[in-house]
């Protein structure tokens, strides 16, 4: 008596692939290589980039509007959202999530006697640096 297999076993105990096959395995190889190579998944990346200039616009709003409402510039970015502060006197300017960039770096600010200087470390949360990893800077009045 001759054994019926059902037709997934039957495809399943065949020795080796058909020329089709092994053509389609290597196009979806060679196509998934070229979305890679061609920074189809960097694209995060820069979308970090971008939303980390658009934060340190906001941040550099956020000192501003605290400079004018009290005719001097905050000490640090922690009295832009009032912590480790009196919360009935303190008004808060920014959100927290606004002090750290999108590496979850804290921005650096200095103070000058003419203004202020907001700068992220980039990607690489260093000094310096390239492409995703370079540094941004803001000068603020």
């Amino acid at each position: 008596m001759v054994e019926n297999k059902h037709p997934v076993m039957r495809f399943l105990s065949r020795k080796g692939l058909p020329l089709f096959e092994v053509v389609m395995v290597m196009i979806i190889c060679s196509m998934a290589w070229v979305a890679y190579a061609g920074g189809l998944f960097s694209a995060g990346e820069m979308e970090k980039n971008k939303l980390n200039e658009h934060r340190m616009l906001l941040l550099k709003m956020c000192v501003q509007s605290y400079q004018w409402a009290n005719n001097s510039c905050p000490p640090d970015l922690g009295a832009l959202v009032c912590e480790g502060r009196d919360r009935t006197i303190c008004i808060p300017v920014a959100n927290p999530v606004l002090l750290k960039d999108p590496w979850g770096t804290p921005y650096q600010y200095r103070f000058s006697g003419r203004g202020f200087t907001l700068k992220s470390l980039g990607a690489d949360k260093r000094e310096g640096g390239s492409g995703p990893g370079a540094d941004v800077t803001i000068d603020g009045p």
